[in-house]
């Protein structure tokens, strides 16, 4: 293995340990940095108007397509997560090559609860961000947030022209959302 992956793995496998953590910590039961991936992607998919009249529901072929996993990796989360009765999946009646994700309302319960300590407490914004000051020359406050917010940017935007490069046809699932300090 070259030492670049090597170190992208570890890198990786460190960030799930530390978001598993973060959801023990909040007792968020059964979720993990994977599960979260699935049912944040089925609750955000649609424009909220669209969700509340129609369910937070996602075909598995976009699932797998937008995550960039194969078919039988998303098939076992699926079931694991169905098990768990965070979501249903059937067969679409008008068309039974498609397999409808719905989440059920335990499901929706949970992504909420998790959503609050993911976004709320951002604790993982708050670890990236340290490890960018820690790397930066000292300047002035409002001056150095920006440094460190155009750091993390870039570290982001290297990261996936890394996985773009060796073949990643995944779609944004999260974008880096900002806002100044006033």
């Amino acid at each position: 293995m070259h030492p670049v992956s090597f170190q992208l793995k570890r890198g990786h496998l460190s960030a799930v340990r530390v978001g598993r953590g973060i959801f023990k910590e909040a007792k968020v039961a059964d979720m993990t940095p994977a599960r979260f991936d699935i049912l944040f992607l089925i609750h955000n998919h649609l424009p909220k108007w669209m969700s509340v009249l129609s369910g937070f529901t996602m075909e598995q072929r976009e699932i797998r397509r937008r995550l960039g996993l194969s078919a039988p990796t998303i098939s076992k989360m699926l079931k694991r997560l169905a098990q768990l009765g965070l979501l249903t999946q059937e067969r679409d009646e008008s068309d039974g090559r498609r397999n409808l994700v719905t989440l059920t309302e335990e499901g929706l319960r949970r992504i909420r609860q998790a959503f609050q300590v993911v976004f709320g407490g951002q604790h993982l914004k708050r670890l990236y961000e340290t490890f960018v000051a820690q790397r930066m020359p000292r300047g002035g406050r409002r001056r150095r947030r920006w440094r460190i917010v155009d750091a993390v940017f870039t570290l982001f935007e290297r990261i996936l022209d890394v996985g773009r490069h060796l073949g990643n046809t995944s779609s944004e699932v999260y974008g880096l959302n900002y806002e100044p300090d006033h």
